[in-house]
């Protein structure tokens, strides 16, 4: 899981002052389970298969076959058709066109309709993977009033602020992608490929684009995440985090001032390097400003 993906130094976690409390006493971050989440879509949706132009799909993969079996283009096979037809075209007995194009047709239409037959196995088989996961999420700022509002407790909680160390696992952080649609698992370009020996079936993309992606209402978070699999299906986990990657603490505008010495001495505890920062409503646009706090 850890490791440098990339070049991101800071990232920051809204949360109420309470949540606040529990995180600096125990020196924990809470990574949950996508059912945990706010949105029903997270990570909770199934991945489909579309094709806009079946007949025009299965005479391009049967042109492409055709080439392939008969040197006419460069080929390098990929999967199991792939290399099947490499095969043939040293070794099997030659066939005509006509009879090479009617028989890869045939197949390829056979082919479609297994796995439009298979899809809701698949679709199994990814949630039961997918339900095991623990994510952290994480955001690039802390200064998003939507953010404030609707994860900070109406601007009356808090903002930590976390340095991304060598061994930090948000050192392997990825930002998530805000989409319109839900991705596909082949698209007809990329079921062409497949059908035509020249693809594979790439289950980390299905997995990153299930865990990265997000609609494109939710593109204000800016938000990245860290996954793991855990064992066994659990709710959450809270799990030990590095005191030095605890760089500094942002209260809300509305945040109940008595909390705010005993949050920073609090996170103080935990590093005395930490910086405390009091936010502000602008005199003059719509966002939080922030003076240092002691």
């Amino acid at each position: 899981m850890v490791g440098w993906t990339h070049t991101q130094k800071k990232f920051f976690k809204y949360m109420s002052s309470g949540t606040a409390r529990v995180v600096l006493a125990n020196g924990t971050l809470r990574w949950s389970a996508p059912k945990q989440f706010n949105d029903p879509f997270d990570i909770q949706f199934d991945m489909h298969i579309e094709h806009v132009d079946k007949a025009k799909l299965i005479a391009d993969v049967a042109n492409d076959l055709w080439l392939f079996y008969s040197r006419q283009s460069e080929y390098e096979p990929k999967n199991r058709l792939g290399y099947f037809v490499r095969d043939m075209s040293v070794k099997g007995p030659r066939l005509s066109e006509a009879e090479f194009r009617a028989a890869v047709q045939k197949g390829v239409t056979e082919s479609l309709y297994e796995q439009q037959r298979r899809l809701p196995e698949l679709h199994s088989w990814v949630r039961a993977r997918l339900e095991k996961a623990l994510v952290l999420c994480l955001t690039e700022m802390p200064s998003n009033i939507l953010m404030w509002a609707h994860y900070a407790d109406c601007h009356r909680g808090v903002v930590l602020e976390f340095s991304t160390l060598e061994a930090s696992s948000w050192a392997a952080a990825r930002p998530v992608s805000y989409r319109e649609r839900m991705p596909l698992l082949f698209d007809q370009e990329q079921l062409r490929q497949f059908l035509s020996g020249c693809a594979v079936i790439d289950k980390d993309r299905f997995f990153l684009e299930s865990f990265l992606t997000k609609s494109i209402d939710w593109k204000y978070e800016r938000e990245w995440r860290v996954v793991w699999h855990a064992t066994k299906e659990i709710d959450f986990e809270d799990t030990k985090f590095n005191p030095q990657e605890l760089a500094g603490i942002y209260f809300g505008c509305r945040v109940d001032k008595k909390d705010c010495e005993d949050l920073v001495s609090l996170a103080r505890k935990l590093n005395p390097e930490v910086q405390a920062w009091m936010g502000k409503k602008s005199l003059r646009t719509f966002a939080v400003e922030f003076d240092r706090f002691k």
